[in-house]
């Protein structure tokens, strides 16, 4: 991802489709959720609520123990892409995240959808009526 990106979804602020996060936690992962069952986002890792940069530091294998750890706790078995990026001497991590083409998608399982810049629980019938689609 280029640096000229980064800064215009980091001046944007959080929204339906962009997320910051300080850390990797299961809050990263209920929201690759949110954003898989509407539609999809990035989530920005190193990066207070209030855009802040505060970086990260990382192993090599921390990626794919990321990955390997999303997968395994999303039923859907959701596999982001993500990369590294080093932005204003920090590093940052950056999950983009996809519309799912088969949802809903779960996490510990509870649905999750994005509104307007939140992760929300799915209705019963919100879920019932994705897996009718």
């Amino acid at each position: 991802m280029k640096v000229f990106s980064i800064k215009l979804l980091i001046s944007g602020g959080e929204s339906e489709i962009v997320e910051f996060k300080e850390n990797f936690n299961e809050d990263v992962i209920e929201t690759i959720v949110a954003f898989s069952n509407t539609n999809g986002g990035k989530i920005i890792i190193g990066i207070t609520d209030n855009g802040k940069i505060v970086g990260g530091s990382y192993a090599k294998e921390s990626l794919s123990s990321f990955i390997n750890e999303i997968k395994q706790k999303t039923d859907g078995k959701i596999i982001p892409n993500a990369e590294f990026v080093n932005y204003d001497g920090k590093k940052l991590l950056i999950f983009s995240i996809i519309e799912y083409p088969s949802k809903p998608i779960s996490f510990k399982g509870k649905y999750y959808k994005r509104v307007k810049g939140a992760n929300h629980l799915m209705t019963t019938d919100e879920v019932v009526n994705e897996y009718l689609r």
